[in-house]
């Protein structure tokens, strides 16, 4: 819910810290955008939202300092890459080596959580036959988690090449939206179901997306 701010944050960022200059519907569609997704979001549960207040404790307070500080550091990142972009080239596939290569000594923080997660995947479950003829099988949490994987090279790769070709603030409309779509998907896999609150966030999201779009390709290329 905190991240859903998130082309708020980046457009204020953007404006005081980038050079950034917005119009006025880009800023409501922004606004619009993040109002909706709360909406969706949050209020899909809100006996569970009830819960999360009033069990608010240091642990809760800290948490959502965390999150709103990676959210402020994250639009900074987003200028920054832009900024990049803009006075080196367009080389995205370099950014993409570099940030993944460089991050991998991070997970040897976490070696021995991982270690055992991959030890019950590989031991729980059931086996999918691939083929019955030469007796080839595979274990089924294996296989979600190599299907996992694929999508998010993907997903990974076409983040990246979205950055290379847009603004931080589109990059970050676009990803906000492809969070309420993988949302709306798994609630539909799961056999969950909106409320009257969801549906009004998801319309307010596809509303603010459609205006941002529409002020976004009204402004001249140069003026972002």
């Amino acid at each position: 819910m905190f991240r859903s701010s998130s082309t708020v944050i980046t457009m204020t960022v953007g404006f005081f810290f980038g050079g950034k200059r917005y119009s006025r519907i880009q800023v409501l569609s922004s606004i619009l955008v993040s109002v909706g997704a709360i909406l969706a979001i949050s209020l899909r549960n809100t006996d569970r939202l009830e819960w999360l207040i009033n069990s608010v404790d240091w642990r809760f307070a800290f948490g959502i300092l965390v999150l709103s500080t990676a959210s402020v550091l994250g639009a900074f990142l987003g200028i920054y890459t832009e900024n990049i972009y803009a006075r080196y080239g367009n080389h995205w596939q370099e950014m993409l080596f570099y940030t993944h290569l460089l991050g991998i000594p991070l997970f040897g923080i976490l070696g021995s959580s991982i270690f055992h997660d991959i030890k019950t995947l590989w031991s729980a479950g059931s086996r999918i036959v691939l083929s019955k003829n030469f007796s080839l099988t595979i274990l089924e949490l294996m296989a979600y988690l190599l299907l996992n994987c694929v999508s998010q090279v993907i997903c990974a790769r076409g983040v990246n090449y979205l950055c290379g070709i847009a603004s931080s603030l589109t990059v970050t409309i676009v990803l906000l939206g492809r969070k309420f779509v993988s949302l709306a998907l798994s609630a539909y896999v799961f056999g969950n179901h909106f409320n009257k609150q969801g549906y009004l966030g998801a319309g307010i999201l596809v509303v603010g997306t459609v205006l941002y779009s529409i002020a976004t390709l009204q402004r001249k290329p140069k003026v972002d």
